[in-house]
């Protein structure tokens, strides 16, 4: 006759699903952001050479500024929300 098998207690499983989900979740989240990366660098621009993380503080205001209409590259002062080392300028 068979064993019968391990069945986690009720609590255990549910935080076996939560951790499931959240593994999507972020994989998702990663497949997302590599589709805009890919769509801004089709549109030549390549704001990976510009900030170190293209959804950063930084890298969201560049966004934000392009989807604006904003092209001019001497406002990129505006782009600064801080005067930190982790943006590279032009």
């Amino acid at each position: 006759m068979l064993r019968a098998s391990f069945v986690p207690p009720r609590p255990i499983r549910q935080l076996q699903d939560l951790t499931r989900y959240r593994i999507d979740l972020v994989g998702e989240r990663t497949a997302e952001k590599n589709r805009v990366e890919k769509l801004l660098e089709d549109a030549c621009i390549k704001l990976s050479a510009v900030a170190s993380d293209i959804f950063g503080v930084s890298g969201r205001w560049m966004m934000a500024a392009f989807i604006a209409g904003e092209r001019d590259r001497r406002c990129s002062q505006r782009w600064r929300p801080d005067a930190g080392p982790r943006f590279r300028s032009w």
